[in-house]
Parts: C-alpha cells; sequence; structure tokens
C-alpha cells in the first residue's frame, strides 16, 4: 500500500506509526520530494506492507550486518578525528613557524627605521678653530 503526504513532517510521523504497529514503512524518493517540491511529485509516498512483520521471521544476518555497519562507523569516524586532530597540528606548527619569520621580518624592519631615524637626526658637531 502507498499513502501519499503533502508533508515531509506528516510521512515521517505515519512511518513511525506504523513501524510501532509492527509493519514495515519508508518514505519512497524523498529526496524527488525535496529537489522538485511536494506538489511537483504528488506529495511524498510512504510504502507500507500490508501484513504486520513477524518478529520470528527476522534473518539472524540482518544483526550481524547491523553490528558491522556499527564498527565500519566507529572506524570511519576515527579515522576522520585523527585527520583532523593532524591538520589542526600541521597548521598550528605551520603558524608558529611563519610567526617566528614574520616577527623576524617586523624586528629587522624596525630596526632600520629606527636605525635611519637616528641617522637623519644625528649632526655632527662642527669642529672647533
Amino acid at each position: 500500500m502507498i499513502e501519499k503526504f503533502t508533508s515531509f513532517e506528516e510521512a515521517s510521523f505515519f512511518v513511525e506509526q506504523k513501524r510501532q504497529e509492527g509493519y514495515h514503512a519508508e518514505i519512497l524518493n524523498e529526496g524527488t520530494g525535496f529537489l522538485w517540491g511536494p506538489r511537483t511529485v504528488g506529495g511524498f509516498r510512504v510504502a507500507v506492507s500490508d501484513q504486520p512483520i513477524d518478529p520470528s521471521q527476522l534473518e539472524e544476518g540482518e544483526e550481524s550486518d547491523h553490528w558491522l555497519t556499527r564498527v565500519l562507523r566507529v572506524g570511519f569516524v576515527a579515522v576522520l578525528l585523527v585527520g583532523a586532530v593532524v591538520g589542526i597540528m600541521s597548521v598550528l606548527l605551520s603558524l608558529t613557524a611563519s610567526l617566528r619569520i614574520i616577527f623576524g621580518l617586523a624586528l629587522t624592519f624596525s630596526v632600520i627605521l629606527l636605525g635611519g631615524y637616528v641617522i637623519s637626526r644625528y649632526r655632527p658637531k662642527p669642529p672647533l678653530e
């Protein structure tokens, strides 16, 4: 059975209600509704099973797939976090190296300006005769 809804929220609430009642329900072509608008594509469609799902009919392989999926997700997130930490540390290290160069150039430039100012203000005294 396929039900149609004008908003995504209504479709989501219907799906959750049917799942709690023991039916299999899912929103079909969810992205199309967001891309073109629900009026253009006839609303958000929800497919619902005609008969309730018997828990004894579920395969045991689904649990192992679920466990494997979790492990893969955790591993992927760990790799992302390690990459982010390494990236942040490399930015900070390059920033400190850059700051040393910038401060060194600023110190050199200020010494040159100060020296130029002192030299321009220096007027030798005329010799005594």
